[in-house]
């Protein structure tokens, strides 16, 4: 029985789900692409704090583990996110940031992720989860702002993120061959 098609293993698709999602953020169009993003939050880059960028990296991340949680069991959802999450980290270090910048940045990660997870368990699934897009467009601005049109664009990225995360999952994650008769 083979688990991962292509024989990746839970690790590698961890960071094959980071480098796509980082490559469409990095685009000049599509749902994840920053420019389009940062244009529906009506703001330019240069009036955002400068960690603006791993801020939507990370809320794409999580939104990107909630197609994973619920794709594959528990045990293995985790280690997938963790190689998510590493190869963020490994990033970053390839970028020439400091272990000290690498701590930081884990430490946000891991703040983010908690605060997603408490906006979501309030969530009843019967509209759009808002309330975890605003909690994203505050870390990204770094203010609370009450912007209709902002927080529906922030969550439409993460959804979209989550979408993104779930066709990859659906290609390269987990899956039972059936057993050919020998």
């Amino acid at each position: 029985m083979r688990l991962f098609r292509r024989h990746y293993s839970a690790q590698e698709v961890g960071a094959l789900l980071y480098e796509a999602l980082r490559a469409a953020i990095a685009s000049q169009s599509g749902a994840l692409s920053l420019r389009l993003l940062l244009a529906q939050f009506e703001r330019r880059q240069e009036d955002l704090p400068v960690q603006h960028v791993g801020e939507i990296v990370i809320g794409a991340m999580f939104a990107a583990s909630l197609a994973v949680e619920r794709s594959v069991p528990q045990w293995m959802s985790g280690v997938i996110v963790g190689g998510m999450r590493a190869e963020f980290l490994s990033h970053l270090r390839e970028q020439g940031a400091s272990q000290d910048q690498v701590a930081e940045w884990q430490t946000v990660c891991n703040e983010r992720f908690g605060e997603f997870a408490r906006e979501l368990e309030r969530y009843d699934g019967l509209e759009p989860p808002w309330k975890f897009g605003r909690r994203f467009l505050w870390d990204v601005v770094a203010a609370q702002e009450y912007r209709a049109l902002s927080i529906k664009h922030a969550t439409m990225f993460l959804l979209s993120a989550r979408d993104r995360a779930q066709e990859l999952i659906n290609a390269y994650g987990p899956h039972i061959s059936p057993i050919s008769p020998q």
